[in-house]
């Protein structure tokens, strides 16, 4: 196929852009061409005809057809294209005009769609909320969900050992778990989907959420967070300052923690290093793959304050720097640290009021809040408002990032969808 191709770019441009052809014939454009902007992406859906292929035409421009692309800036072509499509790196607030044309057998590429625009934005600003909570009884009280991870697809997981996986984050399949205890948090990395809960169980899955069997984790405490970072391993951090860290997600030892007696609800990785935060104030780093811990200390003293979450912002791209540390807690607490770790210093003015129970970092910070808020920051210091539609008051427990886009559950099944 890349050598066929390579030959139809040494015979023309323009043969290329309405399709190398051999004996087939075009097709009438498609209809019912509809383009939704994402974060650094957009999603193409159109009307399908049977035995038609399709070819998607974008460029950097407010109009276009399939003949100008290749003299535009960022003209990019996706062969062989089903609806739906999602066209990826695109550059944030730069418009995109796109159409798609249609070829039988081979043929000539046929006239393009009308040309669609759309503009790139990071996602997070607005919310969906899912009109049926996940895992309602007959009372229609939803079963409360703790933790949402991302790798393929995302999973969710909560009360009474309840796991559900998503591939977009709007519709969920209820998944079949071995435990029926309370599951805190979900993470995932090179294959691996890992859930820990009460009494230091925690569930493996390689085969995208099909089969959890249960590992041994070497502690009956409860867990409260689990992340993990390639070789760097996995971490998972729970009750009276449990620590435990393993190589592959299936042999787990305990670690080497100097506040034994501090619940840790949450860890993440970044700088080389991981990092947990927990009860009184407690801040804690590892830099040789969670076996060791040291404390860390505020600039301001937190001892009274509770960390529920952390998450780590990479330097920007073409910059140096250590990246950027941003922890939350009680009483919409919010701790930053901008130099990798070194220094940690609370933010003056916060946009919460209630304790804010995650964070998570995609293209920016997104943290929720008991009260059912959602705020977002580029850099951790400065907040925006979001909005949620309908309107949301409950708890929400955690959030993650998809590829490109936000999920976030709580209370009663609560789930919503940012994009």
């Amino acid at each position: 196929m890349k050598r066929y191709l390579a030959l139809c770019l040494l015979i023309s441009a323009s043969t290329l852009l309405s399709g190398c052809y051999k004996a087939g014939t075009s097709a009438p454009a498609p209809t019912n061409v509809q383009v939704a902007a994402g974060d650094t992406s957009a999603t193409l859906t159109w009307d399908m005809t049977p035995g038609v292929e399709y070819w998607i035409f974008k460029a950097a421009t407010t109009s276009l057809t399939p003949q100008d692309c290749l003299s535009l800036t960022e003209c990019g072509i996706t062969m062989k294209a089903v609806s739906p499509t999602v066209v990826a790196g695109l550059v944030n607030g730069t418009v995109y005009s796109f159409t798609i044309n249609g070829r039988i057998d081979g043929g000539k590429g046929g006239a393009g769609s009308p040309s669609a625009q759309a503009t790139p934005r990071l996602a997070g600003a607005t919310w969906s909320l899912s009109g049926t909570p996940l895992g309602t009884n007959l009372n229609g009280v939803g079963t409360n969900l703790n933790g949402v991870g991302f790798g393929s697809v995302f999973v969710a997981a909560g009360d009474s050992g309840v796991m559900y996986s998503s591939t977009d984050g709007i519709s969920w399949t209820l998944l079949s778990s071995p435990v029926t205890t309370k599951l805190n948090a979900v993470s995932y990395y090179g294959g691996n989907y890992l859930v820990a809960g009460a009494g230091g169980v925690i569930l493996r899955s390689l085969d995208a959420t099909v089969t959890w069997p249960q590992q041994t984790s070497g502690t009956t405490n409860d867990l409260y967070a689990i992340s993990n970072y390639g070789s760097a391993g996995f971490v998972a951090t729970g009750a009276s300052g449990t620590i435990i860290h393993s190589g592959d997600g299936i042999t787990w030892t305990s670690a080497i923690t100097p506040n034994p007696a501090n619940n840790l609800y949450s860890v993440t990785y970044g700088n080389n290093m991981y990092v947990a935060v927990g009860a009184a104030g407690a801040l804690l780093s590892s830099t040789n793959g969670g076996v060791t811990w040291n404390p860390l200390t505020p600039t301001t003293p937190i001892s009274l304050i509770t960390l529920r979450s952390i998450a780590y912002a990479p330097p920007a791209t073409g910059t140096i720097g250590t990246g950027t540390f941003v922890a939350v807690g009680s009483g919409g607490t919010i701790v930053t640290s901008a130099d990798g770790g070194t220094t940690w210093t609370p933010i003056s003015s916060t946009p919460f009021t209630a304790t804010i129970n995650a964070i998570t970092y995609g293209r920016q910070f997104v943290a929720v809040a008991v009260d059912g808020s959602v705020n977002t920051s580029i850099d951790g210091i400065n907040w925006a408002a979001t909005t949620t539609t309908p309107a949301n008051s409950s708890p929400i427990y955690a959030v993650t990032r998809g590829l490109y886009d936000y999920t976030a559950v709580g209370a009663g099944g609560l789930n919503l969808h940012s994009k």
